[in-house]
């Protein structure tokens, strides 16, 4: 029986070796695990951040999308008022320019003048 004790006293050595084994691969599981959920908890962490800040952000891209609106609102207000003094413009080349007629005066003034000073003379000397 002794050897039969010995085996049995063996045996559970070798069990208990294993356990031990077993224990220490469970422990270092554990380990890992922590160590992976406390990176998981920095990477939530930092994600939650950017979160905010992009909530952040949002806010100023919705407040910049408002100007933007305001500023096409009045960009379309200021291109009616350009057509229109380009219309204007337009009429005001169709006439002729203060300097054309001046000139224009001038000469029909000229023209008159001439032609009135030649019936003038013609009468005074008594025909054509």
């Amino acid at each position: 029986m002794n050897e039969e004790n010995y085996n049995k006293a063996s045996s559970l050595e070798h069990r208990i070796e294993i356990l031990e084994r077993t224990v220490d691969r469970l422990v270092d599981k554990c380990d890992k695990t922590s160590e992976r959920v406390v990176a998981a908890e920095t990477s939530l962490k930092t994600a939650h951040a950017r979160i905010d800040s992009i909530s952040g952000q949002t806010e100023i891209i919705v407040k910049i999308s408002t100007i933007v609106e305001h500023i096409s609102k009045q960009l379309e207000s200021v291109f009616k008022k350009m057509d229109e003094y380009e219309k204007k413009i337009d009429a005001l080349e169709k006439q002729p320019g203060k300097t054309a007629l001046r000139y224009w005066h001038l000469i029909a003034t000229g023209v008159l003048s001439g032609g009135v000073g030649f019936l003038i003379s013609a009468i005074v000397k008594g025909g054509f």
